[in-house]
């Protein structure tokens, strides 16, 4: 039999006013890291079951049907300003209250200096659906067109084409 590992660093987790432990996230010591000759932090994650499900007990339930009518999705490529984020995207994108855009993601970041000093290009996926009925490619364009616009105007982008 194996000793249980030993834990340098470790903080346990709970729910807001109440007195219940959820689970404790701890960094395996350096010490044990040596014996499997593992040179990079290492952390361990100790959910406390009965606890996790006394409170989900306590939930309830919300789903909705899966939709009849097809999600379409569409990429955008734009060079930006370095220090343009994410969040200042999705700010300019909630502006615009499409209320059939369902997802903003973004899937690649590129710096190069092809792109001019202080610049990176930024992929993003949008996905669109509308319970009702399935869209047309005008209708998506629409959308597309609005929201390139608003990142040309406020957030001074480069769409690439």
């Amino acid at each position: 039999l194996q000793a249980p590992l030993t834990m340098e660093n470790g903080v346990v987790y709970g729910i807001k006013n109440r007195s219940l432990d959820m689970g404790v996230l701890m960094e395996v010591s350096s010490k044990h890291l040596q014996v499997f000759d593992i040179k990079q932090p290492v952390y361990f994650i100790d959910l406390y079951y009965s606890a996790v499900l006394q409170v989900m007990e306590k939930q309830k339930i919300v789903y909705s049907e899966i939709s009849k009518f097809p999600a379409v999705q569409r990429d955008l490529a734009m060079v930006a300003d370095k220090t343009l984020s994410f969040g200042d995207i999705q700010k300019s994108i909630k502006k615009l209250q499409l209320s059939r855009l369902q997802e903003v993601r973004l899937f690649d970041i590129f710096e190069s200096d092809k792109l001019g000093e202080g610049k990176k290009s930024m992929a993003i996926n949008f996905t669109f659906a509308d319970e009702e009925k399935t869209l047309v490619d005008k209708e998506i364009d629409e959308m597309m067109n609005s929201i390139m616009k608003t990142f040309e105007q406020e957030l001074q982008v480069e769409i690439r084409k």
